[in-house]
């Protein structure tokens, strides 16, 4: 039996959707950041929002399962499981919210995160300091701040721009990937978990996953292989113009819905 036919329009769609999963995974390779962003950016251009919050936190799982076994730094536990435990707790509240909030208002909540996540992309600058090491344990404004970046995640797929803020100001990159591998692991489980239970786990969004997924570790392994530099700052300039016209057209749609 098909389960999830297939018709000419349907797999155009899902291949766009492809090459958006690829053209972000592959930037990572080259850059390190932005996969989400991108990829939530843009694929609300060819697919409904929440399917593709769904579809992203699926996909999450995986790839952040890939990447945990990489050698890295390490970080002391009492430090990174309270933050992964929490940032778990609130990307499974925001999936939960997710599903109930109306799909106007929740464009027009997506629209007003992106263009929050233009101006940072935008503006943002690397700070270049001294190597330090990680806490030895997890502090209330690393919890706090978790929670609510997780809540972001959960609920709008974006939610890198707090995390990289506040932990940038005392990690150093390699420290602070390792942390977000180990955290994000937690959270996109719990997100997904939760997908799951509240029904936004369709049919469609798992055979939509796993249609696009050969390419997550097709872009990043070419990624980390290419020998072309892209500027972080003109990149993140880039960016910020996409999510500026992403932002737009979200809002509009979610007031002209209203």
């Amino acid at each position: 039996m098909n389960i999830l036919p297939l018709d000419i329009t349907t797999l155009t769609t899902w291949l766009i959707v492809a090459a958006i999963t690829f053209f972000a995974n592959y930037l990572k390779g080259v850059i390190g950041t932005g996969t989400g962003t991108v990829m939530m950016a843009l694929s609300t251009f060819v697919i409904d929002p929440k399917l593709a919050v769904v579809v992203i936190a699926y996909i999450s799982v995986f790839s952040s399962l890939m990447m945990i076994r990489l050698p890295s730094v390490a970080l002391k536990q009492a430090f990174w499981v309270p933050i992964m435990l929490v940032i778990g707790l609130g990307a499974g509240a925001g999936a939960m919210a997710l599903k109930y909030v109306p799909a106007d208002i929740f464009k027009t909540i997506l629209g007003i995160a992106f263009l929050l996540g233009a101006f940072w992309f935008g503006f943002k600058r690397r700070a270049v300091r001294d190597f330090a090491p990680a806490p030895d344990r997890a502090r209330p404004a690393d919890l706090a701040v978790a929670a609510g970046s997780g809540f972001m995640g959960g609920f709008v797929g974006v939610n890198a721009a707090p995390l990289v803020i506040y932990f940038g100001s005392f990690l150093d990159k390699q420290q602070m990937r390792r942390l977000f591998v180990l955290i994000f692991t937690g959270s996109t489980i719990t997100q997904t978990a939760t997908f799951l239970g509240n029904g936004m786990l369709t049919r469609e969004a798992v055979a939509l996953s796993w249609f696009i997924l050969p390419v997550v570790a097709l872009g990043v392994w070419l990624g980390n292989r290419s020998h072309v530099k892209i500027s972080e700052t003109l990149f993140g300039r880039i960016l910020s113009v996409f999510l500026v016209v992403a932002a737009l057209r979200m809002i509009w749609q979610g007031v002209m819905s209203i």
